[in-house]
């Protein structure tokens, strides 16, 4: 993503500070977005009470499936750690972002695609 859709889409996002044990999404619910950790960590508790908790820190993209495909979401997302930052890029969001730059909308959404192969991809590895 070059330096302008950059900008663009850092100024799209909704940026939110969390407090340790806060929780940011709710298992079962619908919230058709992307969320990125900005800075500090969050951990899921997924449907499956015996697996361990996945930890996500600075970097971390959570959410594909429910920016594409409007699906429930199968954990419930807490913050680890006091003045965690997440962000928050949702379809309205996307959609107002097509109609004024129709050309740095599809290169995000092209980046969204992009991230959702690669996550595939090491899914695969993984099962090898």
């Amino acid at each position: 993503m070059d330096k302008r859709d950059e900008r663009i889409f850092m100024n799209e996002i909704q940026a939110q500070q969390f407090n340790s044990g806060d929780r940011v999404i709710r298992r079962d619910t619908k919230d058709r977005a992307i969320f990125m950790v900005l800075e500090g960590e969050f951990f899921a508790f997924d449907a499956d009470p015996g697996a361990n908790s996945s930890i996500y820190k600075a970097g971390a993209v959570i959410g594909i499936d429910q920016f594409l495909k409007d699906d429930y979401w199968e954990l419930d997302l807490i913050s680890k750690k006091k003045d965690s930052v997440i962000g928050k890029f949702d379809f309205s969001t996307f959609k107002n972002l097509k109609e004024s730059q129709p050309a740095a909308a599809i290169r995000i959404y092209n980046r969204i695609i992009r991230a959702k192969s690669f996550e595939l991809l090491q899914i695969k590895k993984g099962s090898n």
